[in-house]
Order: structure tokens, then C-alpha cells, then sequence
């Protein structure tokens, strides 16, 4: 699982948060995520936002989509 506090933290300010991020994106760890943590994904970018235009226009849709991304369910978080 991935905290929302790193998510923000990558995305805003790299660090290792940011690593963290690049290690997904490069395929290096696999997330395993769950409906809770991405309403709570959901709910922290709308409120980061303030009205700005969504990045992502529904959270459990981009999941689906994520390139390594699998559902919560016993699997390890890295390969």
C-alpha cells in the first residue's frame, strides 16, 4: 500500500517519496491497492485541487488501468 501522505510527497516534492514513485512507474515494486485507500486518494486530490480540473477523472477507473497495480488481496507489494 501506498500512504496518500507519499503519494502527495512524490508527486509534489520527490525526495524519496518520489523514488518510491519512480520505482512503480519503472516497474522495480508493484502497489497493491483497496477501494479505501483510493477514495482516500480521491478525496485528498479533490481537496488539493480546490476546483482546479481532476488529473484523474475517477480513481478506481485508473487503477484498473495502472500498469501494476493489482487489488489488495495477500499479494507482495514488491517483485
Amino acid at each position: 500500500m501506498l500512504d496518500t501522505n507519499v503519494l502527495v510527497s512524490g508527486l509534489l516534492f520527490g525526495g524519496v517519496p518520489g523514488r518510491i514513485l519512480t520505482a512503480w512507474s519503472t516497474g522495480a515494486i508493484r502497489l497493491v491497492i483497496s477501494p479505501p485507500i483510493l477514495e482516500e486518494y480521491r478525496r485528498v486530490g479533490l481537496a488539493l485541487s480546490k476546483g482546479r480540473e481532476p488529473l484523474v477523472g475517477d480513481a478506481r477507473g485508473a487503477a484498473r488501468d495502472a500498469d501494476g497495480a493489482r487489488p489488495a488481496g495477500g499479494c507482495p507489494t514488491a517483485r
